[in-house]
């Protein structure tokens, strides 16, 4: 499974953190694709972070964590540049950085299917 081809729609963040190296890690559990009944866990690494915008309602992704505080997302890379839009509950997520990683929980009960990569 790609970054381009994950379904954002009614993901959940879980946390969201910075590392010592400048890096922004995003944990969350989103439904691979439209069909899929239950969420993988999936862990985002943005790694060298040149641009972040954040405006998030911290209440509504609360308010929203059980059906979903992800509206949607939009990954692009331009020339040298990776950048991951969040649209969520009430907010906005938007970071720009060197490149962007994606690990997938195979182990996590909430995988509902075989995953390939």
């Amino acid at each position: 499974m790609q970054i381009e081809n994950v379904s954002w729609h009614d993901g959940v963040i879980d946390a969201f953190s910075f590392d010592q190296e400048g890096n922004i890690l995003l944990d969350c559990r989103l439904y691979l694709t439209m069909d899929d009944s239950k969420r993988c866990r999936v862990g985002l690494k943005i790694s060298a972070v040149t641009r972040m915008s954040v405006d998030i309602d911290a209440e509504a992704l609360r308010d929203n964590r059980q059906s979903g505080n992800i509206s949607d997302g939009r990954y692009l890379v331009a020339q040298s540049t990776a950048s991951l839009k969040l649209f969520l509950s009430d907010g906005l997520i938007w970071i720009e950085g060197k490149s962007i990683e994606m690990n997938l929980d195979e182990t996590s009960d909430e995988l509902s299917r075989d995953i390939g990569n």
